[in-house]
């Protein structure tokens, strides 16, 4: 064998060599931040959250049927670990009201059932940051009257006419908020995934359309990701 092919073996051989012995250098994961600034790792730096906005269940699959309603929200956010650890929260409170059904000319309600939900910061591409909320479990129900509705919440003999339970997870898009009076939002959109009504076996799901806006429950702190 010649010099040549020696040392270019010889070579070979320390950059491989080299290259498995460098330390793995882990990705950063997105996490929370609180006026610009990350939030403090772990339970010192959980700030509380509250959230609202418009949102609409839309049946594409098995129905043409829709559900629209404003929501409350509370809940949490926390950066757990280092910068390779993805930012977490729990939606621990989700209430609706003033809604509207198609197929519910009387009374509509929604109820949030399971909570709290868990949420996890996700970046399924360069730049673009998703909240990830499993556990969903929303009970839509039409009463005969707001009356019907109060009656049943009293404990008194009441049903409501017709009710129909989604489940599953969603995926929303976070926008960045610029100040307390243009907060940071998650952005329904078709990317979001879809909800299943609990029993179809997957026969009947829906979309859903909106936004969610939210800021620190303290101080109307900006939070946002990065």
């Amino acid at each position: 064998m010649s010099k040549k092919r020696k040392l270019f073996i010889s070579l070979a051989l320390v950059a491989t060599t080299a290259f498995a012995v460098l330390p793995t250098v882990a990705q950063a994961a997105p996490r929370y931040t609180k006026n610009g600034v990350l939030l403090a790792e772990g339970a010192v730096g959980k700030t509380f959250l509250t959230g609202w906005g418009t949102l609409k269940l839309q049946t594409v699959l098995g129905g043409t049927a829709s559900y629209e309603c404003r929501n409350a929200a509370g809940g949490y956010a926390e950066n757990p670990g280092g910068e390779a650890v993805a930012g977490i929260g729990k939606v621990e409170l989700f209430t609706s009201y003033q809604c509207t059904f198609s197929a519910c000319p009387t009374f509509p309600t929604v109820l949030a059932e399971t909570l709290p939900w868990s949420v996890t910061l996700e970046e399924p591409a360069v730049g673009e940051f998703r909240a990830k909320t499993t556990g969903i479990k929303a009970d839509l129900q039409c009463w005969a009257s707001r009356e019907a509705f109060e009656k049943a919440g009293r404990g008194e003999a009441e049903l409501p006419n017709a009710k129909n339970v989604f489940i599953g997870e969603q995926h929303a898009k976070i926008e960045k908020g610029t100040s307390a009076t243009t907060p940071g939002f998650q952005k329904f959109d078709a990317s979001a995934g879809e909800l299943e009504q609990e029993g179809s076996i997957g026969t009947i799901k829906g979309q859903t359309i909106g936004v969610i806006k939210a800021f620190g429950y303290e101080k109307q702190e900006l939070i946002n990701v990065k």
